[in-house]
């Protein structure tokens, strides 16, 4: 194998791979690169056998070929090795040989014929969107999936189409996060199961990155091609919770606050929480006040109070400060909107004037 390519193509695609390659003891081929040499173009891939992606990068192909090195080391040795514009892969006794005019390296390489074939999706359902806007709408829900592998039906994405909008939601049984996307020409499928630490992989790959995304879905996988990269994952066989049954359609008491407001009394109160997180909300109509609070015993405790305009009577509540914690993250609007129901059934939280992001909070019940 020898192929020359621009070493700031090849370094970006390494970074896009190399966080899917796998650190299995058991499996060490799952921690390598495979390099492949072939037409007019270097081939990078890289798998933990759950989600393989692959990128495609332009080069000058003197001598087909392809061997499997480790990610951590190529990568870190471009990144050491001074810019120049082309870089020349040379395979070597079986190993690899990077050579630039200001440097040679050799690095050590694995036998490619050990190294997993990626699966390409036979007659999928595809759709093209904003890459921006799926990794978006993956980011405003994935904090809300349970990180246990019990259930994993809820250890998931559950992604679905209604009525034009690409639907994304998680829970872990004491939040919920939805988050709709419009998508032009949106075909019908069935709701698929993205398992979590798959997303986690999507969103570390493609996070950052412009263009459009075509999403392919066949039978047990989802797979992702945007600008030269390419990357398939396993879903889950399982069934989602019936969620549409828990979201409140009226609500007792309805809070509008200023979101800086809101965050920096859940920022304070998270400091006095107790070792359940609990944080205190009492809601009321008299001064127009919302009251945030919380204590420990070891720590001490805190009040917080914020202006709001309140619709309907008066109400307390106890919550785990982490789960509003993680909602900020979602919400892009100057004000947020809570809706209550009563003191011990969930609660909305939704941005003031959005509705494609909708967040339900179990109660703590005291």
């Amino acid at each position: 194998m020898k192929v020359e390519c621009i070493q700031e193509k090849l370094y970006t695609g390494l970074q896009h791979i190399e966080k899917v390659a796998g650190k299995n003891l058991s499996l060490p081929i799952l921690s390598k690169i495979l390099i492949i040499a072939k037409d007019s173009s270097v081939i990078l891939r890289a798998t933990n056998l759950h989600v393989g992606a692959e990128v495609i990068i332009p080069a000058k192909v003197e001598q087909e070929g392809m061997v499997a090195v480790d990610g951590t080391i190529f990568l870190t040795t471009l990144s050491h090795t001074k810019k120049d514009k082309n870089i020349t892969l040379e395979e070597d006794n079986g190993n690899i040989r990077l050579v630039s005019e200001y440097a040679s390296t050799l690095i050590k390489s694995h036998h490619p014929e050990d190294f997993p074939n990626l699966p390409r999706i036979e007659e999928p359902v595809t759709f093209t969107l904003s890459l921006d806007s799926f990794v978006q709408t993956l980011k405003s829900v994935v904090y809300a999936s349970a990180v246990s592998d019990i259930k994993p039906e809820i250890s998931s994405v559950y992604m679905y189409p209604h009525e034009g909008n690409l639907v994304c939601v998680a829970t872990d049984s004491f939040r919920l996060a939805e988050k709709k996307t419009k998508v032009k020409n949106l075909p019908e499928f069935d709701g698929i199961l993205i398992p979590i630490k798959n997303v986690q992989d999507i969103l570390k790959v493609f996070s950052g990155d412009k263009g459009e995304v075509t999403i392919a879905i066949g039978d047990n996988q989802i797979s992702l091609t945007a600008e030269g990269v390419y990357l398939v994952s396993q879903l889950i066989d399982g069934v989602f919770p019936d969620y549409h049954q828990i979201i409140p359609k009226e609500f007792s008491v309805e809070v509008t606050a200023l979101t800086s407001d809101i965050l920096q009394a859940v920022r304070i109160t998270n400091i006095f929480a107790d070792k359940f997180n609990q944080v205190d909300i009492r809601v009321s109509s008299d001064d127009k006040k919302v009251v945030f609070s919380s204590r420990n015993v070891d720590i001490g405790e805190n009040t917080t109070r914020i202006d709001a305009v309140i619709e309907g009577g008066s109400i307390e509540t106890s919550i785990n400060h982490r789960y509003l914690s993680e909602v900020f993250q979602s919400i892009t609007t100057d004000s947020m909107h809570i809706g209550f129901v009563a003191e011990n059934k969930p609660l909305i939280v939704r941005g003031v004037g959005s509705h494609d992001f909708l967040y339900l909070i179990m109660p703590i019940h005291r």
